[in-house]
């Protein structure tokens, strides 16, 4: 019997397909990769996600080029994270040297108000006194109503002020600033031993949540006999704060980038992320916010820090901030622009702060 060795058309057939595989086009095999400078951006936008591309940078896909800009994104907004964290304890501190400025102003002022008060003392009548100065002149003889004639001092919180003029009487009265308090005045504190017929030693008390304003001196005598007004400026308690935007700052968003986001964050007044996936060009646009401040606020200082992250090797520079205007100290508004642009294979992050220093208690908006 013949032995028929089937082994050998099998192999032929193996052998076969290989030479046929091997003649095959690799367009055929596998999706071939298309050159981005020949693309529009209508095209990139119609590609699908596991097409490859070529880019300056390499062969990837539109998915391996959205998985490195997400990558980018939480780059950028870790670097954001801690510039603002080192900008939190620069605002900590700057809080702090405003506020010992401004109790540095009441001391200065109320010794000031103190030395005036010992002056005046000094010149009362009596046993060795000297000459009469012109409120103890006008307290000598008393005819008629207390008036007030004047005054020296700081008019803020905790401040030592003194208040001049004739027929105050000898026993402790009341002094009362009338203006925007609750019920309508302050009542001032008499300093011990420092009521006299031509002058009055008194302290402003504690309070906030009150405007800087133009305020009415009227005292009040012992006997119930009320002064004229006398007009002087009252400063309210100091306070420093960020100016958080609410729904009272009104922000716009250019949307020239692929992803645009202008929503911010706690605790600043404005931020903006802009990315710029796969493209041929860079993407520019303009971002804005604007508010007016009330209530004696005023701007101090304008905090901002950028971050941008651009795909290894580059597609075409560097995204940033172009422009930035709409903003000055010592305001009472704000209207900023900012200018950007978005590489391409990019993404853009920024944040905004602006500091400002009003009333204690007061709300900017």
């Amino acid at each position: 019997m013949r032995r028929i060795d089937r082994r050998f058309p099998v192999a032929v057939l193996f052998l076969t397909g290989l030479a046929l595989a091997a003649t095959v086009p690799a367009a055929e095999r596998a999706i071939a990769p298309v050159k981005l400078k020949n693309l529009t951006k209508a095209q990139i936008a119609a590609l699908p996600d596991d097409q490859p591309v070529e880019t300056p940078s390499g062969v990837q896909t539109k998915r391996q080029i959205k998985a490195k800009m997400a990558s980018g994104k939480a780059q950028v907004a870790a670097k954001l994270a801690q510039a603002e964290a080192a900008d939190q304890a620069r605002f900590r501190q700057f809080a702090q040297q405003r506020m010992q400025r401004y109790r540095g102003d009441i001391t200065a002022a109320s010794q000031n108000a103190e030395r005036a008060l010992g002056d005046l003392k000094r010149k009362q009548p009596g046993p060795g006194a000297g000459a009469l100065g012109p409120a103890a002149q006008g307290a000598a003889s008393c005819i008629g109503p207390p008036s007030a004639e004047g005054t020296l001092g700081l008019f803020t919180p905790t401040a030592t002020v003194v208040i001049l003029g004739k027929c105050f009487g000898a026993a402790p009265g009341e002094v009362r600033l009338v203006g925007q308090f609750p019920g309508g005045a302050l009542v001032l504190n008499p300093k011990q031993g420092e009521w006299f017929p031509g002058f009055i030693g008194a302290v402003i008390p504690s309070i906030s949540a009150v405007p800087d304003q133009t305020v009415q001196v009227v005292v009040k005598t012992a006997a119930g006999k009320q002064s004229n007004e006398w007009t002087v400026n009252f400063k309210a308690t100091r306070a420093v704060a960020i100016i958080i935007p609410g729904d009272k700052v009104e922000i716009h968003c250019g949307d020239a980038s692929d992803s645009d986001d202008c929503d911010p964050s706690d605790g600043r007044t404005f931020d903006a992320d802009h990315l710029n996936g796969l493209d041929v060009s860079s993407d520019d646009g303009w971002d804005s916010f604007s508010g007016g401040l009330k209530n004696g606020w005023v701007t101090v200082e304008l905090k901002k820090h950028e971050a941008s992250y651009e795909l290894a090797g580059g597609l075409g520079g560097t995204s940033k901030i172009q422009q930035f205007y709409g903003y000055s100290d010592g305001a009472t508004s704000f209207n900023v622009k900012i200018k950007w642009t978005v590489v391409p294979g990019s993404f853009l992050g920024y944040w905004v702060k602006i500091w400002a220093e009003g009333p204690q208690g007061l709300t900017p908006f």
